[in-house]
Protein backbone atom coordinates (compact mmCIF):
# COMPACT_ATOMS: atom_id res chain seq x y z
CA UNK A 1 0.00 0.00 0.00
CA UNK A 2 1.43 3.77 -0.96
CA UNK A 3 0.06 6.63 1.10
CA UNK A 4 0.67 10.02 -0.31
CA UNK A 5 3.23 12.03 1.85
CA UNK A 6 -0.12 14.20 3.63
CA UNK A 7 -1.71 11.10 4.49
CA UNK A 8 1.29 9.24 5.63
CA UNK A 9 1.82 11.79 7.49
CA UNK A 10 -1.51 12.31 9.40
CA UNK A 11 -1.37 8.99 10.23
CA UNK A 12 1.63 8.67 11.47
CA UNK A 13 0.94 12.37 13.52
CA UNK A 14 -2.46 10.63 14.77
CA UNK A 15 -0.64 7.83 16.17
CA UNK A 16 2.01 9.62 17.96
CA UNK A 17 -0.30 11.82 19.69
CA UNK A 18 -2.19 8.77 20.47
CA UNK A 19 0.55 7.52 22.07
CA UNK A 20 1.79 10.78 24.10
CA UNK A 21 -2.03 10.79 25.70
CA UNK A 22 -2.00 6.96 26.25
CA UNK A 23 1.61 5.81 26.32
CA UNK A 24 3.57 8.21 27.61
CA UNK A 25 4.21 11.99 26.97
CA UNK A 26 6.43 12.42 24.28
CA UNK A 27 9.91 14.13 25.03
CA UNK A 28 10.52 15.21 21.77
CA UNK A 29 8.68 17.60 18.40
CA UNK A 30 6.85 14.99 16.41
CA UNK A 31 5.75 17.26 13.74
CA UNK A 32 9.29 17.68 12.84
CA UNK A 33 10.53 14.08 13.78
CA UNK A 34 7.48 12.82 11.14
CA UNK A 35 8.98 15.58 8.14
CA UNK A 36 12.78 14.09 8.82
CA UNK A 37 11.40 10.34 8.69
CA UNK A 38 9.52 10.53 5.51
CA UNK A 39 12.55 12.21 4.04
CA UNK A 40 14.50 9.46 4.92
CA UNK A 41 12.11 6.65 4.33
CA UNK A 42 13.17 7.30 0.43
CA UNK A 43 16.29 4.86 1.18
CA UNK A 44 14.24 2.18 2.68
CA UNK A 45 12.22 -1.04 1.55
CA UNK A 46 10.08 -2.03 3.94
CA UNK A 47 11.22 -5.16 6.31
CA UNK A 48 8.93 -8.79 5.65
CA UNK A 49 6.86 -9.92 7.29
CA UNK A 50 8.88 -12.81 8.25
CA UNK A 51 11.70 -10.66 9.31
CA UNK A 52 9.25 -8.65 11.62
CA UNK A 53 8.41 -11.81 13.33
CA UNK A 54 12.07 -12.55 14.15
CA UNK A 55 13.38 -8.77 14.74
CA UNK A 56 10.15 -7.73 16.93
CA UNK A 57 7.81 -10.57 17.64
CA UNK A 58 5.79 -7.88 20.03
CA UNK A 59 5.30 -5.57 17.44
CA UNK A 60 4.69 -8.67 14.87
CA UNK A 61 1.83 -9.77 17.15
CA UNK A 62 0.49 -6.53 18.26
CA UNK A 63 0.28 -5.85 13.74
CA UNK A 64 -1.35 -9.27 13.68
CA UNK A 65 -4.05 -8.74 16.44
CA UNK A 66 -4.74 -5.02 14.95
CA UNK A 67 -5.63 -6.74 11.31
CA UNK A 68 -3.11 -4.55 10.08
CA UNK A 69 -0.74 -7.76 8.93
CA UNK A 70 -2.44 -11.44 7.90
Amino acid sequence: MRLSRSDAFNLVANWLYRCGSECKRLDFNPLQKIKESLDNAKKYRPVSKEKLKIRNEPLYLRLKTNGVIR
